[in-house]
């Protein structure tokens, strides 16, 4: 899209998926918002997707690379050389950002966006590399909103992509410099309280860099109001890039978080752009920049990390990444998932209730809210005439949209095999032992229970996370026919053995979950 479309699909955050967010985290077993602001960025999330289910699985870093040409005012102790190194460092995994991004289970994507030479990363280039802001502007007006569309365009081939979670970075050397400088202009603050020794400069080159900012600013005017004019006359491609980036992510109902100084800039600048683009923001760290925190607080933005960081590239945004899988793990119902789970192996869940007690619908979002990408139900009810193939037919869809996968097995469980890492839901343990008993080709009412415990054990082998779901035993006093009382006998053993395998145990009441066992 272009800048102008990008700006007009970007609205409020959607105030009913907060709602429910907010309302589940209330209804978990634990003091009001207890857990903070890890409540407060998933219910941010869930109105940034307009989901209550947070998915956050699949995540970039986008790290845009340029070069300043305001580097000839000796503003840096680098030479512009080492944006071009440290960008292809990005491609073979040698920069801190790279090694982070394994770690967080994220893909690195460097960008040249406007780089002062070709390079093996892949080329956006708007230009060679910005002029001298303290000789005129930066860059022309056309081009400042090309880097803005640039970054907008990355973005959305991400999106595409499926990505659900972005995160902005940035090299290039100077660029502190052009940031201190945007900030100076959109804060009303004089440059000396603004700027920072970047990479570690002298106070001789921090006078210079602080000369050379007063000296842009006073030689080109950049109009506050106008935030596309001050990034033309005081800002870097890089900044452009990541700022279209956050308009992107909130153009399309992605979270995108920021780094640090420089990309506080750019956040600042699309905000500017479009106000409503901040709520679709995630702060990440408080830089160790002296602007960083009236950033910060201009955008109402409050970071996690308190850590003295000033590396960039990304990687603040980067180490926010576990705590934000730690929040999506944060509900009663992940309590199994987080808290039981042994390194390497199954969590097992079994869910009971009896008929219409809603353990359906809990064991499903159980699975849900696992979060992960491979989700597989096992049907066992086994379809009879055209109604029941019609049902079957409008579950096996409802489910496809959630995500799963379905697999129908009516007998011999055991043969069932699954991709590695798939979270598992099996649906229903009475189901699967009336077809065993009943069904000529079960295994007989001497060998289901033997059967049925050994395909369990074998998913329990092959699977993430494993979710049971059974009915409670009859427990009416009424008297049935032999067949029944057998069929009752062989599932209550059943369920024995399940509940002794499972790490937890949870009873669903009137569509309450009462957890029975918790090891």
């Amino acid at each position: 899209m272009t800048l102008q479309e990008t700006i007009e699909q970007i609205h409020p955050l959607s105030k009913e998926a907060m709602d429910r967010a907010k309302a589940h985290w209330d209804g978990i077993a634990k003091p009001l918002h207890s857990l903070g602001k890890l409540e407060d960025v998933l219910i941010q999330i869930a109105g940034i997707t307009g989901k209550e289910e947070i998915s956050i699985e699949k995540r970039a870093l986008l790290t845009f690379c340029a070069d300043n040409g305001v580097v000839e005012e000796n503003v840096t102790q680098s030479g512009q050389e080492v944006t071009a190194t440290v960008a292809e460092n990005f491609l073979q995994e040698k920069a801190t950002a790279a090694i982070l991004c394994r770690g967080a289970h994220a893909d690195l994507f460097p960008i040249d966006i406007g780089m002062a030479r070709d390079t093996k990363v892949p080329r956006y280039k708007v230009a060679y590399g910005t002029k001298n802001m303290a000789k005129g502007p930066a860059m022309t007006r056309e081009e400042a909103v090309r880097a803005l569309e640039t970054g907008i365009a990355v973005a959305e081939e991400k999106i595409a992509a499926g990505y659900q979670l972005m995160a902005t970075g940035e090299m290039g050397i100077g660029n502190t410099t052009t940031s201190s400088a945007m900030a100076a202009v959109f804060l009303n603050q004089p440059v000396p309280e603004l700027t920072g020794r970047g990479a570690g400069l002298s106070s001789e080159g921090l006078a210079r860099k602080i000369a050379a900012i007063e000296k842009a600013i006073a030689i080109n005017q950049p109009d506050p109001s106008d935030p596309i004019d001050v990034l033309a006359k005081v800002g870097g491609f890089d900044i452009a890039g990541m700022a279209g980036v956050f308009l992107a992510g909130a153009a399309h109902g992605v979270p995108v978080v920021m780094d640090g100084f420089i990309s506080c800039v750019a956040a600042l600048l699309a905000a500017r752009i479009a106000p409503f683009a901040k709520d679709y923001m995630i702060a990440s760290h408080v830089s160790k920049e002296p602007a960083a925190h009236l950033l910060l607080a201009e955008l109402g933005k409050e970071a996690f990390l308190h850590c003295d960081m000033c590396l960039g590239e990304g990687t603040g945004a980067i180490m926010l990444f576990p705590i934000l899988d730690q929040a999506n793990a944060g509900t009663d119902r992940n309590v199994c998932a987080a808290d039981l789970k042994k390194a390497g192996e199954t969590m097992i869940h079994l869910v009971t209730g009896g008929s219409g007690s809603g353990k359906s619908a809990y064991a499903e979002q159980c699975i849900l809210d696992f979060g992960g990408t491979r989700r597989v139900y096992i049907a066992t009810m086994q379809p009879f005439g055209a109604e029941g193939q019609a049902r079957i037919a409008r579950h096996r869809k409802m489910r496809a949209a959630k995500k799963f996968s379905t697999i129908e097995c009516y007998t011999n469980l055991k043969e069932v095999e699954l991709e590695p890492g798939s979270d598992v839901l099996l649906e229903c343990m009475s189901n699967l032992t009336a077809n065993e008993i009943f069904d000529p080709s079960g295994a007989g009412k001497a060998r289901t229970e033997e059967e049925i415990l050994a395909g369990v054990s074998r998913l329990a082998h092959q699977a993430r996370n494993l979710v049971l779901v059974t009915n409670e035993i009859f427990s009416d006093g009424y008297r049935y026919e032999e067949e029944t009382m057998e069929y009752q006998r062989i599932l209550g053993n059943i369920n024995v053995r399940l509940a002794e395998m499972a790490d937890c145990v949870t009873e669903v009441v009137y569509g309450i979950p009462v957890r029975i066992k918790k090891e």
